[in-house]
């Protein structure tokens, strides 16, 4: 590896959350053990069972974390730049419980259990980034349930809020996914998925255009979205 590629998997490290508040010299350690990888779409990184040898973070690109269900499959999670996946198995010593896969080419870090449990020994701080980061998940888990008794309408009306940025009267978002892995992602299926869009444009709440949404009217969108 060479300097410069080393100094970018530093950069992209000391970016990551989970790392925000490690020392330099540690990220550095760290990046000298992390393996990058560049992946197509639809490469699967990983298969429900699978032995887990360490955790991910995505460069750029986005990645699917799904389980087997009657209809095809449940996404549970799709994770974009500047996150992490796959953590809770480095400390658990068992199989992936789920699979992941590109949707996009993409660029990773795979970053070894043995590095990652080393830091952890050495350094309080990453220590402290590292239940964080199980944290937001168990918190992330407990959102998921509670958004099953949401309707479709509601689920979509999150999703959409979660990608504009705050404060703005109208805004244009990009979906992160096609509406096949959207509407797995949220639990529905994708002819469910294309009413709840064709209804919420014909109420005036949003623009569709292929993959670019606008958001017309983000009051009556954010009050769709926290309604019980």
């Amino acid at each position: 590896m060479s300097g410069t590629d080393l100094q970018r998997i530093e950069g992209i490290l000391g970016n990551l959350p989970i790392f925000r508040h490690t020392s330099k010299e540690h990220v550095a350690e760290l990046a000298r053990s992390t393996r990058v990888l560049r992946a197509k779409r639809g490469a699967t990184l990983y298969s429900r069972g699978d032995a887990s040898q360490g955790f991910y973070a995505v460069a750029y690109g986005m990645v699917k974390l799904f389980v087997p269900a009657s209809n095809g499959e449940r996404v549970l999670r799709l994770v974009g730049a500047g996150e992490t996946f796959g953590e809770p198995v480095v400390f658990m010593v068992r199989p992936y419980p789920i699979s992941a896969q590109t949707i996009v080419d993409s660029m990773l870090l795979f970053l070894p259990s043995e590095a990652v449990l080393g830091m952890v020994d050495q350094d309080p701080h990453f220590a402290r980034g590292m239940l964080a980061a199980l944290s937001q998940r168990v918190h992330d888990f407990v959102a998921d349930l509670e958004a099953q008794s949401h309707t479709c309408a509601q689920r979509l009306a999150s999703l959409l809020e979660s990608l504009a940025p705050p404060g703005s009267a109208s805004a244009r978002v990009i979906l992160p996914a096609s509406k096949t892995v959207l509407a797995a992602r949220l639990g529905v299926t994708k002819a469910t998925l294309s009413r709840a869009f064709a209804q919420m444009q014909s109420d005036g709440l949003i623009g569709v255009e292929r993959r670019a949404i606008t958001l017309r009217n983000r009051d009556r969108l954010t009050a769709l979205a926290h309604a019980a």
